[in-house]
């Protein structure tokens, strides 16, 4: 993780290097806005999938793109750097950086450009459609915005969301791994779901949220669980997401843990 102090001295390594011409694909998310603790202004953030400095050669890696913005320039940048576009900008790149990724000060954005096939090439074939098959879960399809394959399972006669993150250090097959152990020792895995719920947050609803609703029981607060969503990691983590049935007013129950350790934390969200 980078920390502060390597995030100024980036800033400042960024600002000695030369300026140059730069064309690239913008990645799935767009670009995004970034305030940390004791800032007043903004960041601009997004990055290039692939890219080349003007007449150079491609490079398939990520480059990480940033610059120091007001709220209303933030708002202007972001209407105009779309997912997926093939975009000239004119930049300050440090490949070599304390980070894991080339980084680059965004000097001036020069607007959307065509002209290169191998890069238009590129951006086409990001925008299809990725499928898995699993001869469990059936088809999962990768959500690019999140690095996430999405498809559904069976859980205690239940359909519900399936979602393995993947990125460039996880392979889906690890994930699935972990997806595969949790079904089909459901029954198992259901039960101590449950259990880490109602022992983290039984009596928050009862003292805190029930209102002028009478105090429930564990056995009435379990079932009032609805599961909606499995998250399964390639490390063995995992993360629950339940409709609580107005047990906390609406809000989404999240139980988590790893198959290592079993359920550790159950929370409210939303």
């Amino acid at each position: 993780m980078t920390t502060e102090l390597q995030r100024q001295e980036l800033w400042e390594q960024l600002k000695t290097v030369p300026s140059v011409e730069a064309l690239g694909i913008v990645g799935p998310m767009g670009a995004a806005g970034v305030r940390t603790g004791g800032e007043s202004g903004w960041t601009l953030r997004f990055w290039f999938e692939a890219w080349r400095v003007a007449g150079g050669d491609l490079q398939t890696s990520h480059l990480a793109i940033n610059r120091k913005v007001s709220h209303d320039e933030l708002q202007s940048f972001r209407a105009s750097i779309t997912p997926f576009a093939v975009l000239s900008v004119r930049v300050r790149i440090a490949a070599e950086n304390a980070s894991s990724e080339s980084q680059a000060l965004l000097e001036e954005i020069l607007g959307a450009d065509n002209t290169d096939t191998e890069l238009r090439g590129i951006a086409a074939q990001l925008q299809q459609p990725v499928k898995h098959t699993d001869a469990v879960f059936g088809i999962l399809l990768l959500d690019r915005r999140v690095g996430w394959h999405r498809g559904t399972t069976e859980w205690k006669g239940r359909k519900v969301e399936l979602n393995v993150p993947v990125n460039r250090d996880t392979r889906l097959e690890e994930g699935l791994g972990t997806a595969h152990e949790l079904r089909t020792n459901q029954n198992l895995w259901d039960q101590k779901m449950a259990e880490c719920a109602v022992h983290q947050l039984l009596t928050l609803r009862n003292e805190v949220w029930a209102g002028q609703d009478p105090r429930m029981d564990a056995n009435e607060f379990r079932q009032r669980l609805q599961i909606e969503s499995i998250t399964a990691h390639s490390d063995g983590r995992f993360r629950f997401w339940y409709d609580g049935g107005e047990l906390f007013l609406g809000h989404q129950i999240l139980v988590e843990g790893s198959l290592r350790t079993g359920p550790t934390e159950a929370s409210i969200h939303g």
